[in-house]
């Protein structure tokens, strides 16, 4: 069994949970940090003020996978990404 350490982090209503494996970050000859930053800034700019829905979130992972991966086929690593929309509660109309 690989060791892991479990955690709770609160997530507000309105959020938005992107969950990747390493191959959509993580290539060689990048910094996986900087990929990372770039997932981050991508999806905040491409969901900013806009409801969390079943469109703008298919919208937003093939900008995330246009943007991340390279127009090449030489990327030979397995690439998952899920993306997450949280409800509001009823009656609001704002993201978080």
């Amino acid at each position: 069994m690989v060791p892991f350490r479990q955690a709770t982090e609160p997530v507000p209503p309105g959020s938005t949970l992107a969950i990747c494996t390493d191959g959509l970050v993580e290539r060689p000859g990048t910094d996986i940090e900087a990929q990372i930053d770039t997932l981050a800034r991508t999806l905040d700019s491409a969901l900013k003020g806009v409801r969390a829905d079943q469109e703008s979130l298919d919208q937003t992972a093939d900008l995330l996978i246009k943007t991340l991966l390279p127009a090449t086929a030489t990327h030979d690593d397995d690439v998952t990404l899920l993306l997450i929309g949280l409800p509001m509660p009823k009656g609001s109309n704002s993201r978080a």
